[in-house]
């Protein structure tokens, strides 16, 4: 019997337009990828979770960061 791949057992879903996301091991250091249809879309690091390697997402929180008082989560 052959053995599954890592990526073949990664959770899934079929969006409402027919593409796939699938969470896959990130590429990157450490966590997980948000991938649709190919195209990487979020990334998460678990052993960092400051760390947006999506430069949209770290223009997210720069803009959030400056709502807040300097400190607060």
């Amino acid at each position: 019997m052959a053995r599954a791949r890592v990526e073949d057992a990664a959770p899934q879903a079929r969006l409402s337009d027919g593409s796939l996301a699938r969470v896959i091991p990130s590429r990157f250091a450490g966590g997980y990828e948000l991938d649709v249809a190919g195209t990487p879309q979020s990334h998460v690091d678990l052993d960092d979770p400051t760390h947006l390697h999506f430069e949209y997402v770290a223009r997210m929180a720069a803009v959030i960061d400056r709502l807040r008082m300097p400190g607060s989560p």
